[in-house]
């Protein structure tokens, strides 16, 4: 199962508590509960959304998710139509999930996993902080760390390629499953 930032949470959730449908648990980006960083970018967003500020919204998205070299490398025209892309992209349910980034907490669930679990941790988040992913590692036995050096809470395709090396990697290590 693969979770990356809230959907780490979901997948944890899941684990713990359906240990016999999950194999092996994949974490990017991820998170048992919101640190500081993350409340403060949720609590600004369901702001600006609330006041219909979409597009403030959508930049602030991009500026705290992608890579300050991968925004760098947009021309303004680009990164406009970036802001316009990312603001139609947000589908109606932005607020609810922004709610729950506020609300979850599986710290308690971490240790009850007993799947084979690779967190991996991009370095240059800053949305999900890499000490997020850190705790992650920690509180799941067994769990194996690897570090995205530099990415973003958004992988670029260098990042994505090198993401799907350590994946990759880390299934080749597991038993084949039995069907």
């Amino acid at each position: 199962m693969l979770g990356e930032s809230l959907g780490s949470a979901v997948a944890v959730r899941i684990a713990a508590r359906h240990p016999e449908r999950v194999r092996a648990l994949v974490l990017t980006a991820g998170f048992p509960v919101a640190d500081p960083v993350l409340a403060h970018a949720e609590r600004l967003i369901k702001t600006l959304a609330d006041a219909g500020r979409w597009d403030d919204a959508a930049r602030f998205a991009l500026l705290s998710c992608m890579s300050a070299t991968d925004l760098g490398a947009i021309d303004p025209a680009g990164l406009e139509a970036a802001v316009a892309q990312t603001g139609d992209a947000m589908p109606p349910g932005t607020l609810d999930h922004f709610d729950l980034v506020s609300r979850v907490d599986v710290r308690a669930d971490l240790e009850g996993i007993s799947a084979p679990t690779l967190v991996v941790a991009p370095t240059g988040d800053r949305l999900v902080l890499p000490e997020s992913s850190y705790r992650l590692a920690a509180g799941i036995p067994g769990a194996r760390l690897v570090e995205l050096p530099g990415a973003a809470h958004i992988l670029n395709e260098a990042d994505r390629a090198t993401w799907l090396g350590h994946v990759r990697a880390f299934l080749d290590t597991l038993p084949l499953a039995r069907v």
